[in-house]
């Protein structure tokens, strides 16, 4: 029995053509602080008209908003695991260190 991979807001979706989703991901693909896209269209050699109309049509504002989103739970994930493990590397640290002055 084959497992169903999970889907996303930001994978293709039904209906969506390569073209659109290729401009999506370029779009998403900006960031934050850079997308647009006049500069989506821009990278692509596309009209600005055409970015607006598949952004509208795919929802692109929502779906980068909604991998923005579970980008930032992994990098606050992440981070939470890194200050335990160091948290961990002091206790040992300081385990030691004060079992070696008895």
């Amino acid at each position: 029995m084959t497992k169903k991979k999970e889907s996303h807001p930001w994978d293709r979706m039904k209906g969506e053509s390569r073209q659109a989703y290729q401009a999506f991901r370029v779009y998403l693909r900006l960031g934050p602080l850079n997308r647009s896209l006049a500069a989506t269209g821009r990278e692509l050699g596309k009209s600005t008209t055409l970015m607006s109309r598949w952004s509208a049509r795919w929802s692109w504002v929502a779906r980068v908003d909604a991998y923005d989103h579970a980008a930032q739970i992994r990098e606050d994930e992440a981070i939470l695991k890194e200050r335990e493990r160091e948290a961990v590397r002091e206790y040992l640290h300081f385990a030691f260190k004060g079992s070696e002055a008895e």
